[in-house]
């Protein structure tokens, strides 16, 4: 009974992480797309299509690798935050063709990790990814992805020890 509450447990945690992280990004997305674009939503509530198609084109790599770390400088600034059942959101970094975000787990060790637990992870984070119904997020979500870039949920305990990496493809 205590391994069968132990993993519940787990599988909450990861729950509870995926979706408070897809809550945050999109309320950041709207954000850095208010202030560094001027976009925001009508008085009906809807994203006009103009903001939409110009935030999904893009004629420059360079200029799609800097979006994306002010992007993440930008969301970093506010961090750490405390999500839930021990974690804590403790950075959002660019590295490479990756966003990183990195999640302090408290009390977990690598061992706890397992295959099912890392695919639960990975289903819960690619499942939001998919479901987003945001204009803007989804816009920010394609982009990422016709430049190749992925999501990176990097894993570490209180001591530092990294636990696992998860990346994601946004398409």
């Amino acid at each position: 009974i205590y391994v069968l509450l132990v993993f519940c447990a787990i599988i909450l945690g990861i729950k509870g992480y995926t979706a408070y992280l897809n809550n945050q990004n999109r309320a950041f997305i709207e954000k850095y797309a208010r202030e560094k674009y001027g976009y925001g939503k009508t008085s009906d509530s809807s994203y006009g299509s103009s903001n939409i198609s110009s935030l999904s084109s893009s004629s420059s790599t360079s200029s799609i690798q800097k979006e994306m770390e002010e992007m993440a400088n930008e969301y970093d600034k506010d961090l750490p935050e405390y999500i839930g059942y021990g974690m804590t959101m403790k950075s959002c970094k660019m590295e490479g063709k990756s966003m990183v975000y990195t999640v302090e787990w408290k009390g977990m060790k690598s061992s706890d990790f397992t295959s099912d637990v890392v695919a639960d992870i990975k289903s819960s984070a690619t499942e939001g990814i998919q479901e987003e119904t945001n204009p803007i997020v989804k816009a920010m979500i394609s982009r990422m992805s016709e430049y190749g870039y992925k999501f990176v949920y990097r894993y570490v305990n209180e001591n530092g020890d990294q636990l696992c990496n998860i990346s994601i493809s946004p398409d």
